[in-house]
């Protein structure tokens, strides 16, 4: 998989190769966390895209009938009990909408979209009196209709559109050159996605492959005390998917396959896990908290330090089988919080996540010794080959570009100075002050 990128936001020009683990190195502000959004943004504004339309469908068309139906006296009784109104509703819509689906354009009018409505209606057996049905036909036909046949492409550009401004702030267009096109390219195999933004709108979009993994960015362990206990409330942008999947939808059975084969491939990350975050993560009295021996009671993790949390949040999206095999693991310095023996181990996670799930994982650092354990555990096991590494480099004109230096390391460890050189040099200073 290779992605692309020219003058969006800070950077200039991009093409990261991406099948494994990929680090992006480099100063502060020289749009690292852009390629992962970017790649983020994609992925999940493509992802079962074809489904999230005709859901959408439904969704709006459900919305239209439902403004009028709420004026109608139904008789409430379906196969002798009482009926929650907005449930089987939502049924008889979504009914409705498929029958027009799947019926050839060129049968559907007024006439056909009634008989479809009575059709969807006496099969969850509520009964509507003619007067009332041709009431709703009349409210709802030319609006229901126009969304059945709205073109998906134009439909897909609108998603691509909006989740790309309301990740990158409505800012997608280069700082420094805005008539310039913004283009992204991302190649699967042997198929392409192509994106262009001109004054910040979607004015090209060609997707060849059908997009079935997910990306998740994680750039804040701080995340599980943002959790709600019961409830999900809409929060950050790129923060909000990742709580809503690990609050999951509720159904107890969900994803049951994905935890059984996650479990079978878990065993040795888990080990490794357990050597910093033991024990279990369980949601009891309304809140999530750490099971483990050393407490009397479940500690909660609100109260777990920063670090802990950044090795748990791997832990709870592996357990819950939220990360999928194949999908996309973006790290946004995962180093910030933790201890330099820490990051070791943190990066031995990374490189075994991507070895037993075959992840395509980003990661962006300023920690050379975070840097340098990715390298020597990849090399331990052996994955190595599907390791690659870019460095950040900012121009006269604050744009930037990334440089593959997978074959010369050297090139990103001359910029990252290790903080013990720095207060040598600065001890150096202050005993040679006045010296001369």
């Amino acid at each position: 998989m290779k992605l692309k990128i020219e003058n969006l936001a800070k950077i200039e020009y991009a093409e990261i190769q991406l099948d494994g683990i990929t680090v992006l190195a480099g100063n502060n502000d020289t749009g690292k966390s852009t390629i992962g959004k970017t790649l983020y943004s994609v992925f999940n504004s493509l992802y079962n895209l074809n489904e999230n339309i005709e859901e959408q469908r439904k969704k709006e068309s459900f919305a239209i009938c439902d403004q009028v139906m709420r004026n109608i006296e139904f008789n409430k009784q379906v196969k002798g009990h009482s009926i929650r109104r907005g449930a089987v509703f939502i049924k008889i819509v979504e009914q409705l909408v498929q029958y027009l689906m799947d019926a050839d354009e060129e049968n559907i009018n007024k006439e056909f979209y009634r008989e479809q409505f009575a059709v969807a209606f006496a099969k969850y057996h509520v009964m509507i009196d003619e007067k009332d049905l041709f009431e709703l036909t009349e409210e709802t036909y030319e609006k229901v209709m126009m969304r059945i046949n709205k073109d998906s492409h134009a439909i897909a550009v609108e998603i691509v559109e909006r989740y790309f401004l309301w990740i990158f702030n409505s800012q997608i267009q280069c700082i420094n050159n805005k008539d310039k096109t913004a283009e992204i390219s991302l190649l699967i195999k042997n198929s392409d996605v192509k994106l262009e933004f001109q004054d910040n709108q979607c004015s090209y979009l060609k997707a060849d492959c059908n997009i079935a993994q997910e990306a998740f960015f994680i750039d804040d362990p701080f995340i599980l005390d943002d959790i709600p206990t019961e409830i999900y409330i809409p929060d950050l942008k790129i923060r909000e998917q990742l709580k809503k999947r690990i609050l999951g939808n509720g159904e107890l059975m969900s994803g049951i396959f994905e935890s059984i084969n996650a479990k079978e491939k878990l065993e040795v990350i888990l080990k490794k896990l357990n050597m910093v975050a033991a024990g279990t993560i369980v949601f009891q009295n309304g809140q999530w908290s750490l099971k483990e021996r050393q407490y009397q009671e479940p500690l909660n993790l609100n109260n777990l330090s920063a670090g802990l949390k950044s090795f748990l949040l791997i832990k709870l999206l592996l357990e819950k089988a939220i990360l999928k095999e194949k999908d996309v693991l973006i790290l946004d310095e995962p180093e910030i919080h933790l201890h330099p023996e820490w990051q070791m181990r943190y990066a031995e996670i990374v490189v075994l996540l991507q070895k037993e799930f075959d992840l395509n994982i980003v990661v962006t650092t300023h920690s050379m010794d975070f840097l340098e354990a990715v390298d020597y555990y990849s090399q331990k096991y052996k994955v190595a080959e599907k390791c690659n590494y870019y460095l950040a480099v900012k121009n006269c004109n604050q744009r930037v570009t990334f440089h593959n230096v997978t074959e010369n390391l050297d090139e990103i460890y001359a910029q990252m100075v290790s903080s013990s050189m720095l207060l040598d040099r600065l001890k150096y200073e202050m005993e040679n002050d006045g010296e001369e």
